[in-house]
């Protein structure tokens, strides 16, 4: 039932009219209400109407952004999505592997879906007595997260598993679903969510996450933030990534980064190995990025995410080798280097375990002559330093050998 307060010049035929399905409705309200003339109301009286008896409108959902293949199936139909694609009840939404969707809803609320998730639109409707919305989803595979505006009366915000429902009214919350052990979670950041599985219910307050399955429905405390090892240094290898200080219980780690500090703008996701406190992302460019990292414990529960703006510089000293230069006993020593910025060199050579013999900055080509050494064994590398938005970066080569023959 909804309560309806009786306002000046209600009729309960007018309110029929106004917001009913069925306009002929009002005479069960009559009953319902016991009202004998319905004409004549009560200002400020209250009538009991069954919710159903009301129409309803469409509420919005809109692709806000997306990164990587992400699918939109609707009726059958599979496309890609478009930026401010309007979505309908019963569209599927798909995310592959290093994808991503966000989407706005009309309301200000927002749903983040990651990398190899299926879910699916169920309910978007909005009350027109009280404006309240009814935004229902369904994760049938992989992940979400929520970010639920205010709930008004008459309104709902749910979200569904094949084992599990949870319902909020205003909060930060993630579901996931996991088809091979039939297995749901719910992690709650801020607010409180209610689940409900086979029968069992729970609050689920912040910080603390439900798992629900063959087991039943248990709520745990989220595994914490993890950190980086090194939080400040420029990545700049071949590879983008990550030594994090291992957290107690956790059997993963998932990163996501974005070019913004929202985290709006999505531009890669990684997990590590199971076992190991090490992410490794895909390619990306150079420049600033924020770093989002979660732990993620043996029952499916991922944690708070720490948050890292970190400067992606690639910079290295490759391909190091050696060759006769112009003059008899004279040596060439070459390298290459990766990275955009226009780089400048250090080179030194000395005895193993001794100061350089040789200590040469700035140098602006890949390339060193050094005449004639004495027999002997030899160890020389390169530094490569580049200026990047502002920052220096410095990279050393591995050491290398050299032997001199008499």
């Amino acid at each position: 039932m909804t309560n309806y307060v009786i306002r000046r010049g209600d009729t309960l035929i007018d309110i029929g009219e106004r917001y009913f399905t069925r306009p002929e409705n009002w005479r069960r309200v009559q009953t319902i209400n016991r009202v004998t003339n319905p004409y004549r109301l009560p200002i400020g009286g209250v009538l009991r109407i069954p919710t159903s008896f009301f129409r309803v409108a469409s509420a919005g959902a809109r692709v806000a952004a997306f990164q990587g293949p992400v699918a939109v199936v609707r009726a059958g139909q599979r496309s890609a999505p478009r930026i401010e694609q309007a979505l309908a009840e019963g569209d599927v939404l798909e995310t592959g592997p290093n994808a991503y969707l966000r989407l706005t809803l009309s309301d200000g609320g927002a749903v983040a879906v990651p990398s190899n998730t299926r879910m699916r639109v169920d309910r978007l409707r909005a009350d027109v007595l009280t404006g309240g919305l009814d935004q229902s989803f369904s994760v049938l595979q992989g992940r979400i997260e929520s970010r639920v505006a205010p709930v008004r009366d008459g309104g709902a915000y749910t979200v569904r598993t094949p084992v599990s429902v949870s319902a909020v009214r205003g909060t930060v919350y993630r579901t996931s679903f996991d088809a091979d052990l039939a297995r749901a979670t719910a992690e709650v950041l801020e607010g409180e969510v209610d689940v409900d599985s086979g029968g069992a219910a729970a609050s689920v307050a912040p910080g603390q996450g439900a798992v629900m399955g063959a087991a039943g429905l248990v709520v745990k405390a989220l595994p914490p933030a993890p950190y980086l090892v090194e939080p400040d240094a420029p990545r700049a290898g071949a590879e983008v990534a990550f030594d994090i200080i291992p957290v107690p219980g956790a059997v993963a780690y998932r990163a996501l980064v974005a070019s913004d500090p929202a985290l709006a703008d999505v531009v890669a996701q990684a997990e590590s190995p199971a076992g190991q406190a090490r992410v490794v992302l895909p390619p990306l460019p150079d420049g600033f990025h924020y770093l989002s990292l979660t732990a993620v414990s043996a029952d499916g529960l991922e944690g708070p995410a720490s948050v890292y703006d970190f400067l992606r510089a690639r910079n290295g000293v490759r391909d190091l080798t050696v060759e006769p230069a112009s003059g008899a006993g004279d040596r060439r020593f070459l390298w290459a280097s990766d990275g955009a910025a226009v780089p400048r060199y250090r080179f030194q050579l000395g005895r193993p375990d001794e100061p350089p013999l040789i200590d040469r900055e700035g140098l602006s080509e890949p390339a060193f002559e050094v005449p004639v050494l004495a027999p002997g064994d030899y160890v020389w590398r390169v530094r490569v330093s580049r200026t990047v938005l502002g920052q220096l970066v410095d990279v050393w080569s591995d050491p290398q050998t050299l032997s001199v023959g008499p």
